[in-house]
């Protein structure tokens, strides 16, 4: 966004300035223009490194409740797979005493 004062014909006369202080003045002035774009570009290039952060961290955060979801699941599976061993046991056991009581 670049913005320029720049001086037309006889605009110095007008008012009331020679020409060579105000074209001291419009340098200056479109020095503080050149550097005002300078850092507007500055900002929007660090609003879009945040933004780039804020879709890894939100992305980051999905992968963290996947993965804590998974760890969830696995654990489920693995006290499902205990309860059923001690199922079984339990139930060799019982055959256990049927067979030692049923085949005296």
């Amino acid at each position: 966004m670049s913005r320029k004062l720049i001086l037309h014909g006889n605009l110095a006369e007008f008012v009331g300035h020679n020409e060579f202080d105000l074209n001291v003045k419009t340098a200056a002035l479109n020095a503080a223009l050149d550097e005002v774009d300078s850092k507007e570009a500055i900002l929007n290039s660090a609003d879009n490194d945040l933004d780039a952060a804020e879709v890894a961290e939100n992305l980051q955060s999905t992968e963290n409740t996947n993965a804590t979801n998974a760890k969830n699941n696995a654990n489920n599976q693995f006290n499902s797979a205990k309860e059923n061993k001690s199922k079984a046991e339990q139930d060799v056991i019982e055959k256990k005493k049927l067979c030692s009581t049923a085949c005296k």
